[in-house]
């Protein structure tokens, strides 16, 4: 694999810090950088690609989905010039991600009454929707901290540079603030029918929602809607002394605990998902 190419999966495995529609964006961008440069790219160099691809973030339902799209590409004997079709394909999704943030956020305060909102860690998509409920109201945002990363104090920090009023919370905390806000919402790395694959946490505050009377809300873009089911979830352990310390990244979420969906092109409960 020619180094250009390695690169760009070194990059994918060595995020820890970006959102999953963050990092789908560094990938697009990276790959239409690739493409601009050289259109040598042969077949079979495609085809590891998207094996690596596959194997760096099994979860992550956007890059199953490019790979799919790469791999199609790739393997289609009609085309001649595929390295012309996948720079045409990158644009494509590249275009409908950056619209999509702004597509779900004018879709999903179209639905929600009130300015007190629950979040847990750090979504871009949640970010911007919250960014831009404040430009015309005074909201009010409680976000759980997610640990063992802690990326909540990333929202808080970046809400509060908005002067945004904002409260960091352990996630412990959620059952105790539940009652003094509308709503929740949450982003995702992955929508699949095994339930919506976030950060630890995200189950226990479904949860709380259902018991609450609270509508739980799913922010994503279409591209992270994928049948997968080779999730690693990140969990690790540690032996101490007389113990075993156990930590956990991702969980899956059941979809009946989910209230809606809010996509760039559809508003839509899961129960109403097909999966092919």
């Amino acid at each position: 694999m020619r180094p250009a190419i390695a690169s760009i999966l070194t990059g994918v495995r060595e995020d820890t810090v970006s959102g999953c529609s963050e990092m789908t964006s560094k990938l697009l961008q990276n790959l239409r950088s690739l493409l601009n440069t050289n259109r040598t790219i042969t077949r079979a160099e495609w085809q590891e690609f998207v094996g690596e691809l596959r194997d760096a973030r099994p979860g992550m339902a956007p890059f199953h989905n490019i790979a799919n799209m790469i791999e199609a590409k790739a393997s289609d004997p009609a085309l001649t010039n595929w390295n012309d079709a996948m720079a045409d394909m990158v644009d494509e999704v590249l275009q409908e991600l950056m619209n999509s943030a702004s597509e779900i956020s004018e879709k999903f305060l179209g639905l929600v009454q009130g300015g007190k909102f629950l979040t847990i860690s750090y979504s871009s998509t949640v970010m911007s929707t919250l960014l831009r409920e404040a430009r015309d109201n005074e909201i009010m945002v409680y976000v759980a901290e997610s640990l063992p990363l802690g990326e909540g104090r990333t929202t808080v920090k970046k809400l509060a540079s908005h002067r945004i009023h904002t409260r960091l919370i352990t996630d412990s905390m959620i059952g105790s603030v539940i009652d003094e806000v509308d709503c929740c919402i949450v982003g995702a790395d992955a929508i699949t029918k095994n339930g919506v694959l976030n950060k630890v946490g995200t189950r226990a505050l479904a949860a709380t929602c259902m018991t609450a009377g609270k509508s739980f809300y799913v922010l994503s873009s279409e591209i992270k809607i994928a049948n997968i089911t080779s999730i690693d979830l990140k969990r690790a352990t540690k032996m101490h002394d007389g113990f075993t310390d156990m930590s956990q990244i991702f969980e899956l979420t059941p979809l009946d605990l989910v209230d809606t969906i809010v996509t760039d092109k559809r508003v839509l409960s899961p129960t109403s998902l097909v999966w092919k």
